[in-house]
């Protein structure tokens, strides 16, 4: 199934960023970058047979991955949306996962611009929230994410792992 969505800024140096989202096609592309994730915050080592297994399930699940095109149509990111059940309110939550720009494409104003583009997506699909875990450690996310005015909160991960 065919799905597009593109949100388009250029600054002063006609720098663009769009928001793609991902189709069964991009997920070599998907899986590539978030080999090259792991690889630079070491957290775990990634069978990339698993994950892409594993991002293919996904988009048939309703999880949306999207890719961070620049103005030369180069990909040089990519982070997943899904939506989450809240119990108390009509309005949907989004979890914010896989969140990756690769090192030639930071620190030039990007991350502002796809947050705030990731916000309308949100909003247009009756979206209130997006959240998201970082590793404590994870001084570079930790920052870029409070500079757009994304908060860590009082609460704690607590997870039931098996398997």
């Amino acid at each position: 199934m065919a799905r597009s969505f593109l949100l388009t800024f250029a600054d002063k140096e006609k720098m663009i960023s769009k928001l793609k989202i991902a189709l069964d096609s991009d997920v070599d592309t998907i899986v590539s970058l978030l080999s090259d994730m792991q690889s630079e915050v070491r957290e775990v080592e990634i069978d990339k047979n698993i994950t892409k297994e594993s991002v293919s399930r996904s988009l048939k699940e309703h999880v949306y991955w999207l890719l961070f095109e620049d103005e030369k149509q180069n990909i040089f990111g990519t982070c997943y949306l899904q939506s989450v059940h809240n119990y108390w309110q009509i309005e949907k939550r989004f979890y914010l996962g896989g969140f990756y720009i690769v090192p030639s494409h930071r620190k030039q104003g990007r991350f502002k611009e796809l947050n705030r583009q990731l916000k309308e997506w949100a909003i247009d699909r009756g979206g209130v929230q997006i959240y998201c875990h970082i590793h404590e450690n994870n001084e570079e996310s930790l920052n870029a994410f409070a500079a757009v005015n994304i908060r860590q909160t009082e609460y704690k991960l607590c997870v039931h792992h098996w398997g």
